[in-house]
């Protein structure tokens, strides 16, 4: 919402709007869950960008999984699935190499012997020494890799950077919700 909503703010005429279209987004990111079917592994502190950004323009959802959650017992492998809460990740994606040490290590190494999609960023993933590993030399490579692997939600003909999108079940009931990002308006095909 704008910062100000007074009946002094230009935004005052728009309000009743702007607070219905909240309400009714917050009615469907409330108990429901979103699909994603990659995580990116992250620290409690530090949340990767470089890698986060290819994935955002390429339609491709994420969440972030802290490096400590993956290796607690909060975190199941179910063969080449790994599980938390109500989330299931076919894919983990690396973009810092140090953060893959002991327990995350040994974590990663059984999901990738499983069938499980691991992708880490830069030439110093094959020092891990993990089978079944796959590098992207630079970030733009990884949508197309994950796309190659995975089954994924959404394609755009023409692709569109500036579109966003989430796919998230409440209830029995799926849903998609597709936001542009940009300034302009989007011609595609999903």
């Amino acid at each position: 919402r704008p910062p100000d909503v007074g009946p002094n703010s230009i935004w005052w005429p728009y309000y009743r709007p702007i607070a219905t279209y909240m309400k009714r987004l917050s009615w469907l990111m409330t108990d429901s869950t979103n699909q994603a079917q990659v995580a990116v592994l992250c620290e409690a502190d530090h949340l990767p960008w470089v890698i986060a950004k290819p994935l955002y323009q390429n339609q491709i959802e994420f969440n972030y999984l802290r490096d400590d959650l993956l290796a607690s017992s909060f975190c199941k492998l179910q063969g080449d699935l790994v599980a938390i809460q109500h989330q299931q990740y076919r894919a983990i994606v690396v973009e810092d190499h140090h953060l893959v040490a002991g327990e995350v290590r040994d974590r990663l190494a059984e999901f990738a012997r499983a069938g499980g999609v691991l992708v880490i960023l830069g030439s110093r993933g094959r020092d891990l020494e993990i089978p079944g590993i796959h590098q992207a030399a630079m970030p733009e490579e990884i949508p197309g890799l994950l796309r190659h692997l995975l089954c994924v939600d959404m394609v755009l003909t023409p692709a569109n950077s500036d579109l966003r999108f989430s796919h998230v079940v409440k209830g029995d009931v799926h849903l998609y919700m597709l936001v542009n990002e940009g300034d302009g308006p989007i011609q595609t095909e999903v």
